[in-house]
């Protein structure tokens, strides 16, 4: 079997087109999961082993134990059935299967996937401060709010740095999978030029090469902002 140089070189042209998917997965999910992520660590370090961290813990869990495929399987086979059950009663006059992308099922998946991760990496950063630092804090500037945001979270995110960027790097894989909903990712795109001319090699190694690059590149800009932010480290 002979590598089809030419076939490679347009696909790696065409795979461009499912770069805007799998970064829009990445960085949205990122940051729709910033919020409630820190929320959830927070809450669970104030409050314990209560009831509520309890179910929190249970909901957390499950969306770590089970498959990420699945998940996305599941949820859209039964979320746009919903949704247009829900816009029929509501008389909202919206064609749920047609005006709704999969992209947009696939962010809500990866968005939970990264809010369960990353609730534990910000909460395991928050817990590695010293409670010495905050109270310190509070009393030098006299608010508890601008002694969180101005010292506790910039130290617990310089902590949570490598955790962080482990957690991108996954996102970056996992997206691959959006495929199985009709997301056409970088994967989904080689998939269906590889079928095509059936140069499954080339395709594939295209698509290969696009994810070295992604996870490489974004290892390369966490160690650059580490050192930038080591500052903060040496505070906690």
């Amino acid at each position: 079997m002979e590598f089809d140089s030419v076939f490679f070189i347009n696909v790696l042209f065409k795979l461009t087109d499912g770069l805007y998917y799998t970064l829009a997965l990445t960085f949205f999910s990122l940051l729709l999961a910033f919020i409630p992520a820190l929320f959830i660590a927070n809450y669970k370090i104030k409050y314990g082993n209560n009831f509520i961290v309890h179910i929190l813990d249970f909901i957390m869990g499950f969306i770590r134990s089970t498959p990420l495929i699945l998940q996305l399987l599941l949820f859209f086979s039964f979320a746009p059935s919903l949704l247009n059950f829900i816009v029929i009663k509501l008389n909202l006059g919206i064609n749920v299967f047609d005006e709704i992308e999969p992209f947009y099922y696939a962010l809500f998946i990866f968005t939970l996937q990264a809010i369960s991760l990353m609730s534990e990496q910000l909460r395991a950063a928050l817990l590695a401060i010293d409670k010495g630092q905050y109270e310190a804090a509070v009393i030098t500037l006299n608010s508890k709010y601008k002694a969180y945001i101005h010292i506790i979270l910039p130290q617990a995110l310089v902590i949570a740095l490598p955790n962080l960027t482990n957690l991108t790097v996954s996102l970056i894989k996992g997206t691959a999978l959006a495929f199985v909903i009709g997301v056409s990712d970088i994967l989904a795109i080689a998939k269906i030029e590889a079928a095509f001319a059936y140069n499954f090699l080339e395709a594939y190694l295209a698509s290969f090469i696009y994810y070295v690059i992604l996870c490489s590149s974004i290892d390369l800009l966490a160690t650059l902002l580490e050192k930038k932010l080591s500052v903060y480290k040496v505070l906690a």
